[in-house]
């Protein structure tokens, strides 16, 4: 037997377990040869999860999803959700279905992976989806493909437009666009850029954030988690390690 048709097998199997019949659906879609996009619907999700066959999208979903990378106590009832590096929106898919009475902004910055996210989180409610980078200023980003798959795109500032560039937003930017006073859960998975974010004006929105779920890169970019601590030296405030992310409780 073919070592791809065992581990469709043993996926279909384990996706069973957890998520009944659609996640047996599910798994026998992926990886069956062709790079089509796939959809399956999973039990305790409310409306169907999109996925691009022959990506990183598979091992997305099995962290997020099925390994429930998010799945932690917040200590607060979010009402307002921010998804930095949203990638095709699993993650705010997981939050909206454990909290559905928040609001949810999803940023990413990458064509492809924001057409599925907009796929993923069109049928729910007060979910807003904003294709840009995330950074501490307004400015324009250049991506960079890293070559790890479609959740390792980077970005770089330029003074220039062209097509392998978006706009860029900062965090404050995001609550004045949409009219944010708090924010209770800001998720952040930027690939490196987390340290021009906590590099400067962080001081104008982290007094209005709650909880923060942070994975740093620092073998992309160096001292991403040093600059992160260092923007929080004068406020009171809380962390622990959750599988690859940081959560930081802010008092």
């Amino acid at each position: 037997m073919k070592r791809s048709l065992t581990s469709q097998i043993s996926r279909a199997f384990k996706y069973g377990q957890k998520f009944g019949m659609g996640g047996v659906s599910l798994a026998l879609k992926v990886n069956s040869g062709s790079s089509a996009l796939v959809s399956g619907r999973i039990k305790n999700y409310k409306h169907p999860i999109y996925l691009r066959n022959d990506s990183s999208d598979v091992h997305v979903f099995s962290q997020v999803i099925y390994d429930k990378e998010y799945e932690l106590k917040y200590r607060v009832k979010p009402t307002v959700i921010v998804d930095c590096g949203a990638n095709i929106g699993l993650a705010t898919v997981f939050f909206k279905n454990k909290f559905p009475d928040a609001k949810i902004i999803a940023i990413e910055p990458e064509s492809s992976n924001f057409k599925i996210l907009q796929k993923n989180t069109e049928k729910y409610d007060d979910v807003h989806c904003l294709q840009s980078g995330i950074w501490s200023k307004s400015t324009i980003l250049k991506i960079s493909d890293a070559k790890r798959g479609n959740w390792g795109f980077t970005v770089e500032e330029t003074n220039e437009t062209g097509p392998h560039t978006i706009p860029a937003i900062s965090i404050d930017g995001i609550m004045e666009k949409f009219k944010l006073d708090h924010i209770d859960i800001l998720k952040m998975d930027i690939e490196g850029s987390e340290k021009e974010v906590f590099t400067q004006n962080a001081d104008k929105w982290l007094p209005h954030v709650k909880v923060m779920v942070i994975e740093f890169h620092d073998a992309t970019v160096e001292n991403c988690a040093k600059t992160f601590y260092k923007a929080l030296e004068n406020y009171n405030y809380e962390t622990k390690t959750h599988r690859e992310s940081i959560v930081c409780f802010m008092k």
